[in-house]
């Protein structure tokens, strides 16, 4: 997922997957408890895979995935 918001800092990416942890509380926006990512990224590694997000200040974030697919 790809958006052209205000970004992420590094800093602010080193703790995007921690529980409740809500990033640009300062904007006023409402809510959530920052869970959603920690859900996703328990999720995603339980069925093998990775997540991750690249991000530029004042250029937007991509939120990315990557599972494993299995042959039968």
């Amino acid at each position: 997922v790809t958006d052209n918001g205000v970004g992420i800092t590094e800093e602010e990416q080193a703790i995007l997957f921690k529980p409740f942890v809500r990033l640009k509380q300062h904007a006023k926006i409402t809510g959530g408890l920052g869970l959603g990512l920690v859900i996703s990224e328990k999720l995603i590694k339980l069925m093998g895979g990775e997540i991750g997000v690249e991000s530029a200040v004042g250029k937007g974030s991509t939120f990315w995935f990557e599972l494993q697919t299995r042959t039968f």
